[in-house]
């Protein structure tokens, strides 16, 4: 009867936690593809505006897909597309785009998501070419990510 109990109690715990996860809306961001990008432009916006000075070109394919890599498996949650732009607003931001080719640029863009200052992120792809249906951001500010990031991509902006 201990067993039954105890694994009984462990069962319960364990879904407990998993719907109270669930609920939250938390989820681990997935980027399945890392190697689609053979290129990368960074722009800053400040003031809601940007310029040549404030983007960065970066055609290094091992620098693009690492940068991929680096935030797959960031905990996020849902955020609505009205709540995202006032985030947006909110501060200086950075603009991820990722592309197939140079060609590519001036069409859709396959891929970004975008960084505040503070290091708080924001995707609204769910993988190449695909739109998420509600954007996510990160849990937490990802300030030391976003350093790494910029320091990875010889970013000085």
């Amino acid at each position: 009867m201990n067993k039954t109990i105890s694994f009984l109690t462990i069962y319960v715990v364990f879904t407990a936690f998993f719907l109270g996860a669930c609920a939250s809306g938390e989820e681990v961001l997935k980027i399945e593809d890392k190697t689609f990008a053979k290129m990368l432009i960074v722009q800053k916006v400040e003031n809601d505006t940007s310029d040549e000075a404030l983007t960065k070109s970066i055609t290094d394919e091992s620098k693009v897909e690492e940068t991929l890599e680096l935030v797959s498996g960031l905990k996020v949650k849902e955020l609505s597309t009205d709540e995202s732009f006032t985030k947006l607003k909110s501060q200086n931001s950075y603009m991820f785009s990722f592309f197939n080719t140079e060609q590519d640029i001036s069409g859709m863009i396959p891929y970004a998501f975008y960084v505040l200052e503070d290091g708080t992120m924001m995707f609204t792809f769910e993988g190449p070419e695909s739109l998420r249906e509600k954007p996510v951001i990160t849990i937490d500010a990802e300030k030391e990510l976003l350093d790494k990031i910029k320091a990875h991509l010889e970013i000085e902006f």
